[in-house]
């Protein structure tokens, strides 16, 4: 991740980490851009590796999981981290195969999610990517697509899920060998195949109406957290959490009839009424402080 994003990892996990931790990041060269690059860098683990330590360079949030059973704690929570929280947010999932033992344990991780995702389901179109990137195989669309179906072979093997519910596409991608070109191109051109999938995923999430703006991406984040350490066994629901600071009136009806005993005319209902309350619910269902008034150079804008 250092190498194809500039990600840097906390000095104190430089050694070992504990089980199940991931780090958000971003990518530093896009913090000034109009679409900042958020990376999440995980490890697989067996077991806790490490105590955690009181120092820290970076914002930590602690939580206690409550009720959560699906396998060993540290390995259960390490996969519903994936399954469960990041799932709804993520572009593409990235598996450096070599480095987790081959395809056989990417799909082992892979089907454990698939097991997990009963209680959420995105639209299809708008479901994320896997890519699976290996030294294993000959550079090459022919040995991808090989590869490609070698991998479907040993996912079929652990989950009779189908992945399509759950996943738009798997695609895997041929790491060039260290000695055949420089380092910094190496890297360069696997940014380029997640960045072009990404940005299709992006595409995608857009058209339908599900490309988060940064605002509405955290607090998204924040409140399916909350839901994952309450453990409550509901699907997690994003209408139901963007009112979750901001409850409809109880008397919605009210100020509803106070508004309409005020038209006189179907004139006035169509032209006036119909648009104004329809446009007062849609900018109410946004989360506080999504819009802001600017002041420009005379006068205030909303």
């Amino acid at each position: 991740m250092q190498e194809i994003f500039g990600v840097k990892r906390a000095r104190r996990f430089a050694i070992k980490r504990t089980n199940g931790e991931v780090h958000l990041h971003v990518e530093p060269s896009s913090t000034s851009q109009e679409r900042p690059l958020l990376i999440v860098d995980g490890d697989f683990c067996g077991g806790q590796t490490a105590k955690v330590s009181s120092e820290k360079c970076h914002e930590i949030a602690r939580h206690t999981v409550r009720g959560l059973n699906r396998g060993s704690p540290f390995e259960g929570i390490a996969n519903s981290i994936y399954a469960d929280i990041l799932y709804p947010f993520t572009d593409v999932f990235c598996f450096f195969s070599d480095d987790i033992g081959g395809f056989e344990e990417v799909a082992r991780h892979l089907a454990v999610w698939l097991e997990y995702r009963s209680t959420m389901n995105l639209p299809e179109n708008i479901r994320p990517r896997v890519a699976i990137v290996t030294e294993q195989i000959p550079i090459g669309k022919e040995s991808e697509r090989e590869a490609r179906k070698a991998f479907l072979w040993a996912l079929e093997e652990e989950t009779r899920r189908d992945p399509w519910q759950q996943i738009s596409s798997i695609d895997v991608i041929a790491l060039f060998p260290t000695s055949s070109i420089s380092i910094a191109a190496r890297h360069r051109l696997l940014k380029e195949r997640l960045m072009d999938s990404s940005d299709q995923v992006r595409k995608d999430r857009e058209e339908n109406r599900y490309l988060f703006s940064l605002a509405n991406f955290f607090f998204f984040l924040e409140r399916c957290i909350e839901w994952f350490v309450d453990s409550k066994n509901e699907p997690f629901e994003f209408v139901r959490a963007s009112r979750a600071i901001h409850p409809v009136a109880p008397d919605l009806e009210v100020h509803f009839s106070a508004v309409i005993q005020h038209i006189t005319t179907p004139e006035e209902l169509i032209q006036f009424a119909a648009p104004m309350i329809a446009s007062s619910l849609l900018f109410d269902n946004y989360i506080p402080d999504t819009h802001r008034i600017q002041k420009p150079i005379s006068g205030y804008a909303l």
